[in-house]
């Protein structure tokens, strides 16, 4: 039984980080709205603050053209 629980959480364990892909595709960092990004962490900056992004804020497809230009 106990032989049984250990196959069965480390099988478990495996399963999680295989899960857990560090890697992201290319085109997502394209398209964040890294002005915007700037502006907060500079006034984040200026107070004290720390930011941790969790869901950066997206740029559509005309304003990515703008700031490249």
């Amino acid at each position: 039984m106990k032989r049984l629980i250990l196959i069965s959480v480390l099988s478990l364990s495996l399963l999680g980080c295989a899960a857990s892909s560090e890697t992201r595709p290319e085109s997502s960092f394209k398209s964040i709205d890294q002005s915007y990004v700037n502006a907060v962490e500079y006034q984040a900056r200026r107070a004290g603050v720390r930011v941790e992004w969790v869901n950066p804020p997206r740029a559509s497809e005309s304003e990515l053209q703008q700031n490249q230009r």
